[in-house]
């Protein structure tokens, strides 16, 4: 008798136990909404709100924090949504509001960043693209006192998009 020819798996034909399929996560085609696949906690992300803006209180009798309106960008986050859906593909739900919370602070500074003139009267052009982003709007980012933890996600987002179209990283500082 030899080891090598041994079988020792006869729970399928003991035990009566059949393959079990895992409960699968909706798949959705719109790139802007999808399931994450964190193992206990799925949620759907919705950033469909980037690319319309929002310019009321989305809380139902005005509760929550609402810090104030935004503009859509609707290129910008069409950029950004396959890094987004990369990164939180296996994100829990506080993640998820950490990152959909960094994108609504970004949107804000660039639309009060976009409303400022400059001395001669010029007015900065609309952020549309990853590949426009200069020191200026660091320097935005970081006289809106946006935190640090929320500069750093869109940051990642960014430098993320940035390779996949094989640009350099940004090198900015939170």
């Amino acid at each position: 008798m030899s080891i090598r020819n041994k079988n020792k798996d006869h729970l399928k034909q003991h035990g009566g136990v059949e393959l079990v399929e895992a409960a699968l996560v909706p798949q959705s085609d719109d790139p802007l909404r999808f399931w994450t696949q964190h193992p206990t906690e799925n949620t759907l992300v919705d950033l469909h709100v980037f690319a319309q803006g929002e310019s009321k209180n989305p809380h139902p009798n005005g509760g929550g924090t609402w810090l104030g309106p935004f503009s859509g960008r609707q290129e910008l986050i069409m950029e950004l949504a396959p890094a987004i859906q990369a990164r939180l593909s296996l994100a829990a739900v506080s993640t998820c509001q950490n990152y959909t919370s960094a994108l609504r602070s970004i949107w804000r500074t660039l639309d009060l960043f976009e409303a400022a003139t400059a001395a001669d009267g010029r007015s900065v052009e609309r952020l549309t693209s990853v590949k426009d982003l200069t020191y200026l709007h660091e320097a935005a980012a970081h006289r809106a006192a946006i935190d640090a933890v929320r500069f750093s996600i869109f940051l990642r987002i960014a430098d993320d998009t940035r390779r996949l179209m094989c640009l350099p990283p940004l090198l900015w500082s939170a």
